[in-house]
C-alpha cells in the first residue's frame, strides 16, 4: 500500500493544537484511526486496496471536525468553484480512468 499521510496532522499543526486538546470523542476516533492505519499496513495488498478508501474518508471526517473546532485559527478555504481549470480537471479524470482500466 502506498503510504498514506493523514491530513489531520497537518490541520492540527496549522491550528497549533495538540491531539490532547481535542474533545474526548475525537481523541478516541484518532486513536482508533491510527490503530487501523497500522493494522492495514500489515495486511495483504488486496485487502489494503479494498479498505483504503475507508481510511481516507475517516481522515476527512477527522479533518472536518478539527476545522470546525479551530476555524478561527485556520486559513480560510478557497472557493474551489472559481479556481478550477476545466482542461486540467478533464485531463486528471482521463488519467484516473486510464489507471482504473489498467488494474
Amino acid at each position: 500500500m502506498t503510504r498514506y499521510i493523514p491530513q489531520y496532522k497537518d490541520w492540527l499543526n496549522k491550528a497549533e493544537a495538540a491531539t490532547t486538546e481535542l474533545p474526548i470523542g475525537l481523541q478516541q476516533l484518532i486513536e482508533k484511526y491510527e490503530h487501523v492505519h497500522n493494522v492495514l499496513n500489515g495486511t495483504d495488498p488486496e485487502t489494503q486496496q479494498r479498505l483504503f478508501f475507508i481510511l481516507v474518508q475517516t481522515d476527512a471526517v477527522i479533518c472536518a471536525h478539527i476545522y470546525s473546532i479551530y476555524k478561527d485559527k485556520l486559513p480560510v478555504l478557497p472557493d474551489r468553484q472559481e479556481k478550477v481549470d476545466k482542461v486540467k480537471l478533464m485531463a486528471l479524470r482521463a488519467k484516473a480512468l486510464k489507471l482504473k482500466w489498467e488494474k
